[in-house]
């Protein structure tokens, strides 16, 4: 059969169905799969066993194939004359994969050579053209290696995880609408992106956690139609917070290489209606103190979006970050903490002891690293465009405000950072309308015993940690619940994380409470 005749058959192919993909999902193989050679040119499969002539001819007719559509790839994209459109060599890659007539080596060498094609004919005055054919060369890539998993049962890791890599750093500048094809249907499969979500959500799967991480870009190439999709929506939002307690803030912005916070803010903002399902079975949870792994993973994201903020102006400092990178950066973390904590839906959640203060640190901290881009060399208008950013959270905070406690806890604790914000904003003539007033907030004058161990703060719902016997408010305790536990005395993470209610100290600290509520009055009738 001629190369014709096999593209022909491969766009059969090109189609797996469900049931394929259902099987890929309930089957497991424990043998990995064997790592390809070093030495592509040995690599079409060995026939010769069989002892037949017609295996013999199928073995030099992949081979002349795979070199015609090598000599396709390494003319470049736009070539004229061209036998073959990009799309038809990766499907022909695909059959010839499924057919075992090459290995992944050879996939691997084709996208090599289309890679090296598109960087000779880059002139360097057309970086949009440039991104647009690697990031297509990444797509088609993912696209065949994640069908060849469906078909072959196979797990990300040897030469499949370095296609996975290669096809990953192709799209990493990938934004929405940009990469489709001309018939204005995404290059990416809906079949395809799930059955990513799927792998990105199982370490047996893909062991590698920095590769399950990277493919939430490939998942984020969400379409309008997938919005109404809720097997895509679960898998991609269950995938993220899965593996976000793993993520570090060096995950979501490597160094000299595009990050993933806009991959983030993209998955939230296009499935955040399952978000917001989530986020409200967090809310049931922790009303009735109980915390599990979606639980954590809502605050620890929250929390790497404040350490993120900080690696931002790092990375801009030393040179790392363009000035409109820095600025685009602030404002995907803006934007995932507004989903977050701002998005009425959610705000529930966030209204809760332990939880408001986690975003109301995240907030204030990347405020202030805002607030000090200028010193490391961002640009005027980018960073008045940050402020805009930070204006419209605070004005979310504020138009749908339920018990208000992330604005209550900025105008408590985090004032400084309210005031620096708003100066700021009147320098840049924009009324600072939404950003609360500061609430002075004198140290508690109260005995020792009625303040947290660890916040010094006054407690409203004391507790008892019956492992280390540490007594401490009930928002504390939940802020490490949700977190890390750590013995404050010893430093050693603590896994028993029972607790006694203080009855007889909240009664007390509630009886000296109302006292200093009838000597008020009283003393400011003296000073008049």
């Amino acid at each position: 059969m001629n190369v014709l005749g096999r593209l022909g058959g491969g766009r059969g192919l090109w189609q797996v169905r469900s049931d394929q993909v259902d099987s890929f999902y309930t089957q497991f193989h424990p043998s990995l799969p064997e790592t390809a050679p070093a030495n592509p040119v040995h690599c079409f499969p060995d026939n010769d066993t069989q002892g037949s002539s017609t295996s013999v001819k199928m073995e030099s007719e992949a081979v002349m194939e795979f070199r015609l559509m090598l000599e396709t790839l390494r003319e470049g994209p736009d070539a004229e004359n061209q036998p073959f459109t990009y799309e038809e060599v990766f499907e022909w890659a695909l059959l010839m994969l499924s057919q075992q007539q090459i290995c992944t080596c050879r996939l691997f060498e084709m996208v090599q050579a289309a890679v090296g094609a598109i960087s000779a004919q880059y002139t360097g005055d057309n970086d949009q053209w440039a991104i647009e054919k690697q990031a297509l060369v990444g797509v088609l890539t993912m696209e065949v290696v994640i069908r060849h998993m469906v078909h072959r049962g196979q797990i990300i890791s040897g030469q499949i995880e370095r296609l996975v890599y290669l096809a990953v750093s192709l799209v990493a500048p990938w934004r929405s609408g940009l990469y489709e094809t001309k018939n204005s249907k995404p290059i990416l499969t809906k079949l395809a992106r799930k059955s990513i979500a799927w792998v990105m959500r199982s370490s047996r799967w893909c062991p590698s956690l920095t590769v399950r991480a990277e493919l939430l870009r490939f998942v984020s190439m969400c379409e309008l139609e997938d919005l109404i999709d809720e097997e895509l929506s679960h898998q991609a939002t269950y995938g993220l917070l899965q593996n976000v307690l793993s993520l570090t803030v060096v995950h979501l912005l490597p160094k000299g290489r595009i990050g993933l916070l806009w991959s983030i803010r993209k998955i939230l903002h296009h499935f955040c209606g399952s978000i917001g399902v989530i986020l409200q079975r967090c809310h049931q949870s922790i009303l009735h103190f109980t915390v599990g792994g979606n639980e954590r993973a809502v605050a620890r994201l929250v929390l790497l979006m404040g350490q993120a903020a900080k690696r931002v102006l790092r990375l801009r400092r030393s040179g790392n970050l363009t000035s409109v990178t820095t600025a685009d950066e602030f404002m995907n973390i803006l934007s995932i903490l507004r989903i977050l904590v701002a998005w009425p839906p959610n705000m529930k959640l966030f209204d809760e002891p332990g939880m408001c203060r986690i975003a109301a640190a995240a907030i204030a901290q990347t405020c202030h690293c805002i607030m000090k881009s200028p010193a490391a060399r961002v640009t005027e208008v980018d960073f008045v465009n940050l402020l805009i950013g930070i204006n419209d959270l605070f004005k979310a905070l504020c138009s749908f405000p339920l018990q208000g406690a992330v604005l209550v806890e900025l105008q408590c604790y985090h004032g400084c950072c309210l005031s620096l914000v708003a100066a700021k904003l009147k320098v840049f003539k924009i009324f600072p309308h939404f950003i609360p007033e500061p609430r002075e907030m004198m140290k508690p004058n109260a005995p020792a015993r009625f303040l947290d161990a660890l916040t010094g703060r006054l407690m409203d719902t004391p507790v008892k940690h019956m492992n280390t016997g540490v007594v401490m408010d009930q928002a504390t305790f939940l802020t490490s619940l949700l977190g890390t536990p750590i013995d404050p005395e010893t430093g050693d993470m603590v896994h028993d994380m029972s607790y006694e209610l203080m009855t007889d100290l909240y009664e007390e600290i509630q009886v000296w409470r109302q006292q200093q509520q009838e000597q008020q009055p009283s003393e400011d009738e003296r000073g008049s």
